[in-house]
């Protein structure tokens, strides 16, 4: 079994860029089996957009199915000049099914609230083997 994951919400308390905004995409480390409404499949990397101190951007569309890896989901700050700075990451391992379960991330300067839907996917979703 799987975890379904749909993203709702991702707002901003404080960016990490200081010449501009915060170009925000989540990355995980395994592919999902599924990125509904976000393009092709698998996919590793999702832009969430950009984003300033107290912007917030709701979501209906952004929702993964997982296999059983529960690969954890990094969001960096996308960085032309130097590396992607990593913002935070939220662990999947022993993630329950609620609605509206918020996680505040902060690294390299910035913080972030991300709130997720989690359901329990029915059926083997993706062989690990295969990531």
């Amino acid at each position: 079994m799987g975890l379904q994951i749909k993203i709702t919400r991702v707002k901003c308390i404080t960016m990490q860029d200081f010449s501009g905004s915060d170009d925000i995409y989540l990355k995980f480390r395994r592919p999902v089996l599924r990125a509904v409404g976000m393009g092709s499949v698998p996919t590793s990397r999702l832009n969430l957009g950009s984003y300033h101190d107290g912007i917030s951007r709701s979501f209906s569309s952004v929702e993964f199915i997982l296999g059983m890896s529960n690969s954890p989901m990094e969001f960096f700050e996308d960085d032309t000049i130097s590396g992607d700075d990593l913002v935070g990451t939220i662990s999947l391992t022993g993630l329950s099914p609620g609605n509206g379960q918020i996680f505040r991330i902060s690294g390299s300067g910035a913080t972030y609230e991300v709130t997720l839907n989690v359901t329990n996917s029915p059926g083997t979703l993706l062989d690990d083997t295969m990531a």
